[in-house]
């Protein structure tokens, strides 16, 4: 939900759809539609240590789709504050094996900021 007041605030131009689907396990959490027309698939998930939890269903869909923008985002606290680590579906089992240990993509630390992953994701 802070996610998506940041990007209606800052990146109106994007649209979301929340994806809640039992037909497809794996299916990304989140579809965005840039003001191009153009699809991106993001995977949420929150990680309370250094692990991340993604099942097998989702490291398949995304490794499936490893062409394709599909990302994964990850908030977890990093020296006591919120981060958001962005990472490509590329990394889905690096994700999954090394945890946070994975280099991402792109981090950012200040809440007020989190919107300018989606700078990488869906660029302007």
């Amino acid at each position: 939900q802070d996610l998506r007041k940041l990007l209606i605030s800052k990146r109106s131009e994007l649209r979301l759809t929340r994806l809640e689907t039992w037909a497809q396990p794996g299916v990304p959490d989140l579809l965005v539609c840039d003001h191009h027309g153009r699809f991106h698939f993001i995977e949420l998930k929150v990680s309370k240590g250094r692990k991340v939890n993604l099942s097998p269903h989702q490291i398949a869909w995304l490794t499936n789709h490893n062409h394709a923008s599909a990302w994964i985002i990850v908030r977890h606290r990093h020296k006591g504050d919120e981060r958001l680590s962005l990472y490509h579906a590329e990394q889905a089992m690096s994700l999954k094996e090394r945890g946070l240990d994975t280099a991402a993509r792109r981090y950012v630390e200040n809440k007020k900021e989190w919107h300018t992953l989606f700078d990488l994701i869906a660029p302007m």
